[in-house]
């Protein structure tokens, strides 16, 4: 007999693993792992020592991202403060409108760039066809580079969630039945009835005692069962008008 539990939990270590592997890390078996970490690929023994790698290389990134950030806004700053240059519509002044939205909704979710951000907001108030060319493609460029390093911390940042995921995970068994377990002892595979079967067995009268199975005839040989619509669920707007006990409000002290 199969444990749906297990047997589920056991499908989620096979979705991991395959997730992992169309991201350069191949569980070898035998405490064999591969990982691929930046341009080299390495082979270890735990997953916590993927974790240490994994977690080096964005450390690694982190420094050189916010430094792109820091020129972006120097970039962004001198655009604005020099003007004077005239010229035609042409797909660089396109990119630079988009890229800056695009920059700024990218940085507003950071604490730590919020002059990035004063900066990035002024050029959406500028006139771009009189900024300098050369000026636009730099922006354009070091965006592209902002944005292709902060993918790429995402999806380390995802490894890493993987990766201590299938970590956390145990192999267990996927079937549960008499001859499962066998290397523990008797009295823990199979559940202690005996100190319940008291409270089982006066639950099961209890239950056959209600008036839904044991109705009340009349002298017609008919019953009913009153529905009492009070009990009913309500809203909480005006307990006065609403409450489903009315007499409530009549209640009082003598």
């Amino acid at each position: 007999m199969f444990n749906l539990d297990r047997t589920l939990e056991a499908k989620e270590i096979i979705i991991v693993r395959n997730e992992l592997q169309a991201h350069g890390i191949h569980d070898q078996g035998q405490g064999v792992i591969h990982i691929r970490v930046g341009d080299e690929s390495t082979e270890v023994g735990k997953w916590e020592e993927c974790v240490g790698l994994i977690e080096g290389l964005i450390s690694e990134i982190k420094p050189i991202l916010h430094e792109k950030w820091r020129e972006l806004r120097d970039i962004a700053r001198t655009i604005k403060a020099h003007s004077g240059y005239e010229r035609g519509g042409t797909i660089e002044n396109v990119l630079f409108l988009r890229y800056v939205k695009q920059a700024f909704l990218l940085a507003r979710n950071f604490t730590d760039l919020e002059d990035v951000c004063v900066a990035l907001r002024d050029l959406l108030y500028i006139d771009i066809s009189k900024k300098e060319p050369e000026l636009i493609e730099s922006f354009n460029v070091t965006y592209l580079y902002v944005r292709s390093l902060h993918r790429l911390i995402m999806d380390e940042l995802y490894r890493l969630k993987l990766v201590k995921q299938i970590a956390s995970m145990k192999k267990i068994a996927s079937i549960a039945g008499p001859w499962s377990n066998l290397d523990l002892a008797w009295e823990e595979r199979v559940y202690p009835y005996s100190d319940e079967e008291g409270d089982m067995l006066n639950r099961r009268e209890a239950i056959r005692r209600q008036t839904r199975y044991n109705p009340e005839y009349n002298m017609w040989g008919y019953y009913f069962v009153w529905q009492d619509r009070r009990r009913d669920p309500y809203r909480f707007e005006d307990m006065k008008t609403d409450s489903p006990y009315p007499s409530r409000e009549l209640l009082t002290i003598p």
